[in-house]
């Protein structure tokens, strides 16, 4: 990859696994330096692009329709480098001259493409969280000037915010600002001349979008908590203090909440949760609910294949041991006993049958039944049993201890 004369870094899924990688440089790239970088053999490979990389650029398409349309009018296209995993593509290009920064484009109020450039890099090689390898036609990027490129009717360019911002801003066509940027001292004597012309438009968009949001995000939790109360609260306990959605941030909240939730509910409410997720948050995601919940299952296919490996020699006996639903009961008992808690010691934990079945989907019979197979076999010691709630007394969960601790 460093033959394309590009800087170079180490990935994990599509997170840099170096924080000063928007300062690395071409010659800060040499075999010694990509050996220790790479070393053990598992990592994805990035490339940051635009100044840092001598003008390497990408062009990141979502779906097949705008990358026809851009091929349409760019038939040169054809013969540059392509890379690709799940869907779409991106298309490489080495741009002579002046190009804009890290830029998304829009059309009709939907994401056309995104220019990634100065201030982002693009995963080239590796596996995509779906599991999918990063395939490449093996072509090399074609050296073109920014003007040589044409661009659909009706494509804006949308400049993002800084890193985590919850919120791109300044909406432009291709004669925007970054060619004829408002100079310091135009911006001392008025400082509302260079944007007042749009300032109205924007806002009145922006307002809409978010607005739309709201009312989105909210009718689809008022539904789910008619439909279905217990696990809306589980949504609320589990997935509301923990994560916050972000635009073009889905592909993130899946790799944090699916193995975060493995441990503490279910598999088939792990799913569900992820998939509420989206319909609370589909305004601000462009990919469909069918592909989110497919790269959630294959998430999770391989987040069970790495739990098994961090359980110690002793747990793995027992957990290949258990059946399925008794596996589920375990992670969860195992994630209380092995958190830090300032009112349980190291190896005990509160747990009562109802909030057993509900992080289950079973109904509380069923998880006593869990509990007392646990209890029975020496996996769970029993401290304090729990009680109901009383007149004039709290309820109180059962306190077990974790016998593999």
């Amino acid at each position: 990859m460093n033959s394309l004369g590009g800087v170079v870094v180490p990935m994990r899924d599509k997170t840099p696994l170096l924080k000063n990688w928007p300062r690395l440089r071409s010659q800060d790239c040499t075999n010694d330096w990509l050996l220790t970088q790479f070393n053990r053999g598992n990592e994805n490979i990035g490339i940051v692009l635009g100044e840092p990389s001598s003008g390497l650029i990408s062009i990141d398409f979502d779906a097949e329709e705008p990358l026809a349309e851009f091929l349409a009018l760019n038939p040169m296209a054809v013969g540059t480098l392509r890379t690709k995993a799940v869907r779409g593509c991106n298309l490489w290009f080495r741009i002579k001259g002046e190009y804009p920064p890290l830029t998304i484009l829009k059309k009709e109020d939907r994401i056309f493409a995104e220019w990634r450039s100065t201030g982002g890099l693009t995963v080239i090689a590796g596996i995509h969280p779906s599991g999918e390898h990063y395939i490449s036609n093996n072509k090399s990027p074609l050296k073109i000037n920014f003007n040589e490129l044409k661009w659909p009717l009706g494509v804006e360019w949308k400049h993002p915010t800084p890193p985590n911002s919850s919120e791109p801003l300044n909406t432009t066509s291709l004669n925007s600002e970054y060619l004829n940027p408002c100079n310091t001292e135009s911006l001392h004597n008025k400082p509302l001349d260079c944007y007042s012309h749009k300032t109205d438009s924007i806002n009145l968009s922006s307002a809409s979008a978010i607005a739309d949001n709201i009312q989105g995000r909210n009718k689809s939790l008022d539904n789910f908590q008619k439909t279905h109360p217990s696990l809306f609260s589980l949504y609320e306990k589990l997935i509301e203090p923990k994560f916050k959605a972000m635009p073009h941030q889905r592909n993130a909240f899946l790799m944090q909440a699916v193995p975060y939730l493995y441990r503490v509910v279910g598999d088939e409410l792990n799913m569900e949760l992820v998939g509420l997720f989206h319909d609370a948050n589909r305004g601000l995601f462009n990919d469909s609910k069918a592909q989110h919940m497919k790269e959630a299952r294959a998430m999770l296919k391989g987040v069970a294949d790495s739990y098994r490996k961090e359980l110690n020699q002793g747990e793995q006996v027992v957990y290949l041991a258990l059946k399925p639903p008794q596996r589920e009961a375990f992670r969860i008992c195992r994630d209380l006993a092995l958190r830090k808690d300032e009112n349980s010691p190291d190896g005990r934990f509160f747990m009562s049958c109802n909030e057993l079945a509900s992080r289950l989907g079973k109904h509380p019979p069923q998880a006593h039944r869990l509990l007392g197979e646990f209890m029975s076999v020496g996996l769970l010691g029993l401290i304090t049993k729990g009680q109901k709630r009383k007149p004039g007394m709290r309820a109180m969960a059962t306190e077990f201890e974790w016998k593999l601790a």
